[in-house]
């Protein structure tokens, strides 16, 4: 998707695959539209481009990218195409980056990788002289760039960003990609990386959340770390409302390099847009980075989000945190409706307690940022609602501190949460109590919008090979 559309919601901006063509079909050549071009782009690996000549010749883009560094810690190489799917889809078509296999840690290279496919024909080349190109062992990862080249003269030209304040795209993963419920903290599955003017730099925003249905992954201006100083990014630029607009360009990968599953596997993209939520009054600072997967099968939801501040093992004060999760079938939920909306029911995991009230915890302290927790709905009848209307409004807010006193634990939880907050007066240098004590009893929002398609993920295997 690299056509510009606008959407029902107040100025935002849409990027939609619904005018390319279907490509899905093991046959069917990705192709382009009156406005899209498809290609290669300068790594050599396929690629859809803008053939507006405002957007300087196809600045603006979108394409994969397979890391040369070879390492855990930037990446292996992965091979696969970009097509165009409808069988599993939000809505219309949706985005499929097929993974057909790469190298990592153990096969660096080695024939068990599979070979190196950098487009569609590619495969059918391989298939035409009886070779399988596909890789034995788990084993690639889709990197999927969005947005303007490097080196772009004008890199906010015709970019949808500008006057925005959420990034939101939805995501499906394998249900291999897994960690999130692990003992201690939640392992980051899915990072999203924007690249941004006037801030220097580049960041990063990380998801601890398990693959299997679709995931609706919002950014808004706190992202989780700084990648130039590699500092959390506690101060800059959290509080300045422009930074969604000043993205030009972002990457989403999952965050396991070395794989995950073994090829062929499918990663899908749908509904991404850039978006004004002008409800202001919102925690933007101790609640960020907001994620909500659901699984059709098992009617088990999902949350991920990161905390502010990293924990300490020397302050444990510092990852001693408490939230609360609630949902309406109705309509958005606000600060001032919180109390007619309907608290999740949180399911017990690995560091959860099973709770009918919404409430769960941050895990015990460690240097991290990431949040995850599990959760269904209060009943079968609000289950069966939202699968007839489709859409479902979250909201969170974070319970750690007394509402009459932010510098305060909250006094008023109950059960195994009772004394989980944020110790403001214990001096730790890095507290930020200004900002945070404007927004601690606010909530922090979210729509998830239910898949036209709600079948199981069972991977079709390409002509001539089995899928295990």
């Amino acid at each position: 998707m690299l056509l510009w559309l606008f959407s029902p919601l107040s100025s935002s901006a849409m990027f939609d695959f619904d005018d390319l063509s279907v490509t899905s079909g093991i046959n069917d050549l990705p192709q382009g539209s009156a406005t899209i071009n498809y290609g290669l782009n300068e790594y050599g690996l396929d690629e859809y481009s803008s053939t507006d000549s405002s957007h300087q010749g196809g600045a603006v883009r979108l394409w994969r990218y397979t890391s040369n560094y070879n390492s855990s810690h930037m990446g292996f190489s992965s091979w696969g195409w970009l097509d165009i799917d409808d069988s599993k889809a939000v809505s219309g078509n949706s985005l499929r980056c097929v993974i057909t296999g790469g190298r990592n840690s153990i096969c660096n290279p080695c024939d068990s990788g599979g070979l190196i496919v950098n487009k569609k024909q590619d495969y059918l080349d391989y298939l035409s002289v009886g070779q399988n190109p596909v890789g034995t062992i788990a084993i690639g990862v889709p990197d999927i760039y969005f947005g303007n080249s490097t080196g772009s003269s004008n890199p906010m030209a015709m970019w949808p960003a500008v006057g925005n304040n959420r990034l939101s795209l939805y995501v499906k993963y394998p249900e291999s990609l897994a960690g999130a419920d692990r003992p201690g903290n939640p392992r980051v599955t899915i990072h999203v990386a924007p690249f941004t003017t006037d801030f220097g730099g580049h960041y990063y925003q990380f998801y601890a959340i398990n693959g299997g249905g679709w995931t609706h992954l919002q950014l808004d201006r706190h992202p989780s770390n700084d990648n130039i100083s590699g500092s959390d990014a506690v101060n800059k630029p959290a509080h300045d409302e422009g930074f969604i607009g000043r993205i030009y360009r972002f990457y989403v990968t999952a965050n396991l390099y070395e794989g995950y599953t073994i090829p062929p596997h499918y990663t899908y993209f749908d509904n991404i847009e850039f978006w004004n939520d002008d409800y202001a009054n919102q925690n933007d600072e101790t609640i960020n980075g907001l994620g909500i997967s659901y699984n059709p099968a098992t009617k088990f939801f999902q949350v991920t989000f990161n905390d502010k501040y990293r924990g300490r093992s020397s302050n444990p004060g510092m990852a001693k945190a408490t939230y609360e999760i609630r949902y309406s079938l109705s309509e958005p939920i606000t600060n001032e409706n919180w109390d007619n909306a309907t608290p999740c029911h949180i399911q017990a995991t690995t560091t959860q307690t099973e709770r009918v009230d919404g409430k769960f915890k941050r895990v015990s302290p460690d240097d991290y940022t990431t949040v995850w927790a599990k959760f269904a709905l209060a009943n079968s009848s609000d289950e069966m609602t939202f699968e007839n209307n489709k859409i479902i409004h979250f909201a969170i807010k974070d319970i750690s501190q007394n509402p009459e006193n932010h510098r305060q634990i909250n006094p008023a939880l109950d059960g195994t949460l009772a004394g989980w907050g944020r110790n403001y007066d214990d001096g730790w240098a890095s507290w930020d109590y200004e900002n945070d004590n404007r927004v601690l009893d606010y909530i922090k929002r979210i729509s998830y919008i239910l898949s036209e398609n709600t079948d199981l993920e069972v991977p079709s295997a390409p002509v001539g090979l089995s899928v295990s």
